[in-house]
């Protein structure tokens, strides 16, 4: 039962990381695709 909390919670923490992870290139990607526009206008 604990090594299933302990690998549950290992889990959580990488899918959490991984999860911050394509919401941080997400917002590069939009920050970049603005720039872009500003650039074209």
């Amino acid at each position: 039962m604990d090594t299933d909390f302990g690998a549950m919670s290992t889990q959580l923490a990488k899918n959490s990381v991984l999860n911050q992870s394509a919401i941080a290139m997400v917002a590069q990607a939009n920050q970049a695709n603005s720039a872009l526009l500003a650039v074209l206008q």
